[in-house]
């Protein structure tokens, strides 16, 4: 008999939260678990997601800086003993943000390490390079860890996953909801800045808004059993 598999979970907003669990209950079948949403710190209730770390990838960025503030090195929190699993999200959208740009004002740049100055994201005009042929998604990604492995500071916690979806978890849900979408067909969907405003321009009946209530609505655990047919057409 299993014990109820603990996991936190530290995400830019709520909607992210929403898609993450529904992932999490795919894969763990028939294993009980039960998510703790460590940041953003949120009231369900008024859809109040600000707290002291704010939201977004600042937000990530701030709660990362606090734990370290605790106890001088993050993997020495407390925090970690009382989770086996703790997921770490973050868009790779974030590389070309800007430290002074992080919400609740603006962050100290003391890594130097935003915007990413590697190959910019290569633009959804640009088709002849999204073939399903294109680094440039991987490179990103990789970019991006490195950049949360440089706010870490030292050693990665064992029970820390990452999860850096390209560009961001609403591609993720297009991929789960509108497989037939033409950024999909044509080998673009990782190519695609503002996924999000795909899907509020569907028709009424199947629109998605980035909104927390929207998502509980439409999205969860709905794609809990469409994210097997999502994760094989994403590139």
């Amino acid at each position: 008999m299993y014990e109820i598999l603990k996991i936190g979970v530290v995400a830019e907003g709520p909607t992210d939260v929403i898609v993450i669990k529904d992932i999490v209950a795919n894969l763990c079948g028939d294993r009980e678990f039960v998510i703790t949403t460590l940041q953003p710190e949120c009231s369900v209730a008024f859809e109040q997601y600000n707290g002291m770390t704010g939201t977004g990838w600042s937000g990530v960025c701030r709660w990362i800086h606090v734990l370290k503030e605790q106890t001088n090195k993050f993997s020495d929190n407390p925090l970690w003993n009382n989770f086996p699993i703790i997921i770490l999200h973050l868009d790779t959208d974030t590389i070309d943000q800007t430290y002074k740009k992080g919400r609740l004002g603006h962050l100290t740049d003391v890594y130097g390490n935003l915007p990413y100055q590697g190959n910019k994201h290569c633009g959804i005009k640009k088709s002849e390079r999204c073939q399903n042929t294109c680094d440039l998604s991987r490179e990103r990604v990789n970019a991006l860890r490195k950049i949360l492995c440089g706010w870490i500071g030292e050693h990665v916690p064992d029970n820390l996953i990452f999860c850096t979806p390209v560009e961001s978890t609403d591609a993720w849900v297009l991929a789960a909801f509108f497989p037939n979408n033409n950024l999909i067909k044509n080998g673009q969907l990782e190519c695609r800045l503002g996924t999000f405003r795909i899907l509020e321009t569907q028709k009424r009946e199947k629109r998605i808004k980035k909104t927390t209530s929207d998502y509980l609505e439409k999205v969860a655990e709905k794609f809990q059993q469409r994210w097997s047919q999502g994760k094989n057409i994403y590139v």
